[in-house]
């Protein structure tokens, strides 16, 4: 499995079917996205708990699947450390998972069509009940699927401390998916490892890219003179 941790804001990755760039900081990944909406997943678990969904969820036109998929209340005990950080002060959602006795569960976000730019936040939390605690270092491996097949692999590690990390991208293609799997990679291995996230961002897949409204003011203003010409 192909290993690799970003630590710069910006990288641009060049596929056959287009060219994204991730982004490591939500400020930057905003400005370069156009218009997108945020989606969090505040009151889908009970205050100090948590919901289930065996069938996946689908949210702001994203589907999240995941074996398990949980949403967790913020104020939940989580191998001994309450709420979720910089995930947010209510609801956030706990994915796939990598385990030294089941093997690997990814978490697949699939988006609507025309989709060029998504991010997160997320986090590894590392179980270890033996110690009755958790911790939050991991790295993840992204699986992003490109409209015509193409795929573009990265990775991204998860902040140490309890804190978030951000991960986006954006395309000069739609996006079909993107595919977060655990690397597992914890020292003093954790009997699980489980992909944390919250505070989606998604782009508006009916407005115009920034190149396609330039072209379509151009075509307007060639429209204006030809008719002045008449």
């Amino acid at each position: 499995m192909t290993r690799l941790t970003l630590f710069t804001m910006a990288v641009m990755v060049t596929a056959n079917a287009g060219a994204i760039t991730i982004f490591t900081d939500r400020p930057n990944f905003l400005l370069s996205s156009g218009s997108v909406a945020t989606v969090n997943f505040e009151g889908l678990a009970a205050a100090g708990g948590t919901a289930f969904f065996p069938g996946g969820l689908t949210i702001g036109g994203v589907a999240i699947s995941a074996s398990p998929l949980y949403a967790i209340s913020n104020s939940a005990i989580l191998g001994g450390v309450a709420g979720g950080g910089s995930l947010g002060s209510g609801d956030y959602m706990e994915g796939g998972y990598y385990s030294t006795c089941c093997g690997i569960h990814p978490t697949v976000f699939t988006l609507a069509a025309g989709t060029t730019a998504f991010g997160l936040d997320f986090r590894a939390y590392n179980q270890d009940p033996s110690a009755g605690s958790a911790n939050f270092t991991g790295s993840f491996l992204f699986d992003i699927l490109l409209q015509g097949g193409s795929h573009v692999f990265t990775g991204f590690a998860s902040n140490p401390a309890l804190a978030a990390t951000f991960a986006g991208l954006t395309s000069t293609v739609p996006i079909v998916s993107v595919t977060v799997t655990p690397n597992g990679d914890n020292t003093n291995p954790p009997a699980a490892q489980f992909f944390h996230f919250d505070n989606m961002a998604v782009s508006d897949a009916t407005t115009p890219e920034p190149a396609t409204m330039l072209l379509f003011g151009i075509g307007l203003m060639g429209l204006g003179l030809s008719k002045r010409r008449k």
